[in-house]
């Protein structure tokens, strides 16, 4: 039976192991989930099953314009796609990795509901998150979807990544990151929990 939970500090090297199951930046993921740790307006969570890591997930809170600062790539402003004032609370929906043999299996809806019951608590205005990449984000995609958000960016061109050389995109054929989506969705217009 998978439990989420907040991640602790002995169990950063697991929950970092999961994310370079899929992303060869463990420089930036290692600061993101330390970060996360240490930040009040922010939250690690992790599935575990029997005492292993088997995903982990991060949201952090931000205001007003600081939400511009997540984006990547060619993302536009999210000002000029959706209105919002300098003191609107986003939650920022920032990484979710599940090891692959645990995928299907309803981890990323329990960390999704996890994220979200975090953001109303905590008076977030709406949720905002970035897909990207086009094999290792098809699953993330669907959650996001049948979950209801609301696509408010899409590109085919999205951003070069650094992946690892023998990975190559089975749309584009090349090592890339070649989609990228943002979702939306307000807080009034999604489930309550």
């Amino acid at each position: 039976m998978v439990k989420i939970s907040l991640l602790n500090d002995k169990q950063l090297f697991e929950a970092l192991s999961v994310i370079l199951e899929y992303n060869f930046q463990s420089d930036y993921y290692n600061n993101l989930l330390q970060d996360a740790l240490d930040d009040e307006k922010s939250r690690v969570y992790i599935a575990s099953d029997t005492g292993n890591v088997v995903g982990v997930s991060v949201v952090s809170l931000t205001e007003g314009d600081e939400v511009e600062s997540f984006f990547y790539g060619d993302a536009p402003s999210i000002g000029s796609i959706i209105d919002y004032d300098d003191d609107h609370m986003f939650a920022f929906l920032r990484a979710t990795y599940v090891t692959r043999p645990r995928l299907g299996e309803g981890i990323g809806t329990q960390f999704l509901n996890r994220r979200e019951k975090f953001a109303r608590n905590a008076g977030a205005d709406s949720i905002i998150v970035e897909v990207q990449g086009y094999d290792s984000s098809i699953d993330a995609r669907r959650l996001y979807d049948r979950a209801g958000y609301e696509r408010i960016y899409e590109s085919n061109s999205y951003w070069p990544a650094q992946l690892k050389a023998d990975v190559k995109c089975s749309k584009c054929g090349l090592n890339c990151s070649c989609e990228g989506v943002i979702y939306y969705r307000s807080i009034e217009s999604g489930p309550s929990g």
